[in-house]
C-alpha cells in the first residue's frame, strides 16, 4: 500500500511527487535497472522514452535537457518524497526508503503495457 502508515502530509508529499510524468519514467527505468544509476545514465534512459519536444532536436541536446531538469527539479523532489537516494558527489541516484512502497506501480505497470 503506498503510504500506508505514513501522515496524510507525507502521503500528500508522495502523490505530488509522482505526479509528474517525467519523475514516473526516472523511477520505472531505476526499478527496471535493479541497481543504482548515475544520474548521467538516467538522463540518457529518460530521453530515450520521451517523445522529443521538437523532431529536429538533436538527441545529445534532449539528453542535456532531461539531465538538467533531473539535476534541478526532479531528483531533488523524488529525493525529498524519500522515494530516491542521491550521492552528489558521485551523481548516483539509487532508490530510496519509500521506493519500495511505489515500485510495483511500475514493474506491472510495464508487464501490461506490452
Amino acid at each position: 500500500m503506498i503510504g500506508g502508515e505514513a501522515s496524510p502530509g507525507e502521503r500528500d508529499e508522495l502523490f505530488q511527487a509522482l505526479a509528474d510524468d517525467r519523475r514516473q519514467l526516472a523511477l520505472r527505468c531505476l526499478a527496471e535497472s535493479d541497481r543504482p544509476l548515475a544520474l548521467a545514465d538516467l538522463a540518457r534512459m529518460v530521453a530515450s522514452r520521451e517523445p522529443p519536444e521538437s523532431p529536429t532536436e538533436p538527441p545529445h541536446e534532449r539528453t542535456k535537457s532531461v539531465y538538467l531538469s533531473l539535476y534541478h527539479r526532479h531528483v531533488p523532489r523524488l529525493a525529498d518524497a524519500d522515494l530516491i537516494t542521491y550521492d552528489r558527489d558521485h551523481e548516483m541516484v539509487g532508490p530510496g526508503d519509500r521506493f519500495g512502497a511505489v515500485r510495483s506501480l511500475f514493474t506491472e505497470d510495464r508487464a501490461s503495457d506490452d
